[in-house]
């Protein structure tokens, strides 16, 4: 869980600082929700891939599902012990160069999960 919680961090620190928005856990909670989501039913596709099944993909279970990550992630990232400064303190004083490897490093772990995720849909 400590990639998830590094990408919350980052994307909630982008919102905050960067773009000054109101509601930075918003968008923080729902891209790791969104990527957690992709993991799993790439993970699931495979699977079922290597099994010799085929499913059609419902509308109200994906949406449900997706939903369900989205609650679990805002009740998991809730209060200030798991929160942004929660973070903030533990990661803010990275240098440089590290922080820039980490954010690469969330950059090709986000095309990858999107890729997969399109790769096993189609199989």
């Amino acid at each position: 869980m400590i990639i998830f919680d590094y990408i919350y961090y980052r994307v909630y620190h982008l919102y905050l600082i960067k773009w000054k928005d109101d509601d930075p856990k918003l968008y923080s909670v729902t891209l790791v929700s969104l990527l957690q989501g992709m993991n799993l039913v790439s993970i699931m596709f495979f699977l079922l891939f290597i099994l010799g099944e085929r499913i059609e993909i419902n509308k109200l279970y994906s949406t449900g599902f997706f939903i369900i990550l989205i609650l679990l992630n805002f009740y998991r990232y809730r209060d200030k012990a798991k929160g942004y400064r929660f973070f903030e303190d533990k990661w803010q004083e990275q240098n440089k160069n590290n922080q820039i490897l980490l954010g690469y490093s969330i950059f090709i772990y986000l095309i990858v999960s999107v890729f997969t995720f399109i790769w096993s849909a189609m199989l």
